[in-house]
């Protein structure tokens, strides 16, 4: 069988290597949290690409510098081992003298790849590198292009309703960007049981939603209000404020019923669980 030839990234980019800067991101500084892990908890889009624009190698700013004004720049994020998934594509205008994301023009001819283009390097896993010259990476690493997906890389696929469990910043991105309209369909179709869990402390709060939009309506009002008008939900917000809901509660869909399913049976389900789960005493039920 003959082999397939590999395509590498000058293959599919037409783009004088000496012109630009390859950036490989990993995580947010040396000790900090994974830009892949914020990705795919939904705090991070194609609209937060700053970091690839990172102005000096130290995070204090008393580095080399990473950039020069009129650098052109492919900023990738690591999805994987060696894989990493084109966020941006940019020219820098402006380079600050102290740490911090330069000034940048998108290159918008290179829109159809972003979020999209994923390739395959070993650049290896030391924090300190991760701002290259192309044409020097090149002459020592290989740049091979894995797959273009696609759409864009989502951090969450409907697959069915028994695997319903998400975050609180990905359920805003399922319940407000048109990029998720199939999955707040389907959200929107069913009536459920659902359970809050706050993962900090391990309680749980069980629900549930029997509206015209069903599932997606209920939740909407936790976008809306943080609690959903729950008395301990409630208490809890006025003690610890948004920022507590948004990084520690997640949503999963316990069980889910047809949009013709009597609301008495929904409420029957809903006092199962409360009592099976005992979150009246040990969670944040009341009632």
């Amino acid at each position: 069988m003959k082999k397939t030839a590999i395509l590498n990234l000058t293959d599919l980019f037409n783009i004088k290597p000496s012109e630009w800067k390859l950036v490989l991101n990993i995580r947010a500084g040396s000790e900090g949290e994974k830009y892949a892990d914020k990705w795919n908890s939904g705090r991070l889009g194609l609209g937060d690409v700053g970091f690839s624009y990172w102005s000096h190698s130290s995070e204090k700013g008393n580095g080399r510098r990473n950039f020069n004004v009129g650098d052109k720049v492919l900023g990738f994020m690591r999805i994987g081992t060696d894989r990493y998934l084109l966020i941006t594509v940019g020219r820098v205008t402006e380079v600050p003298d102290h740490a911090g994301p330069c000034g940048y023009e998108p290159l918008h001819e290179f829109d159809a790849y972003l979020g999209r283009l994923i390739i395959i390097t070993k650049k290896g896993n030391a924090f300190a590198r991760y701002v290259f010259r192309l044409d020097r990476y090149l002459a020592t690493h290989t740049v091979e292009v894995a797959e273009i997906l696609r759409a864009e890389m989502r951090p969450i696929e409907f697959t069915d309703y028994e695997n319903v469990h998400l975050t609180f910043p990905v359920l805003k991105q399922i319940l407000e960007s048109e990029k998720y309209a199939d999955y707040r369909k389907m959200l929107a179709s069913v009536k459920g049981v659902y359970c809050l869990t706050d993962r900090l402390t391990g309680k749980l709060y069980i629900g549930s939603a029997y509206g015209a939009d069903g599932v997606a309506q209920r939740w909407r009002c936790y976008l809306d209000t943080w609690t959903g008008g729950n008395v301990k939900l409630v208490e809890l917000y006025n003690r610890e404020t948004e920022a507590y809901f948004d990084a520690n509660f997640t949503f999963t869909l316990l069980e889910f019923f047809d949009k013709k399913t009597a609301e008495t049976k929904i409420l029957e389900r809903e006092n199962y669980w409360k009592e099976a789960l005992d979150t009246r005493n040990h969670g944040y039920n009341d009632n």
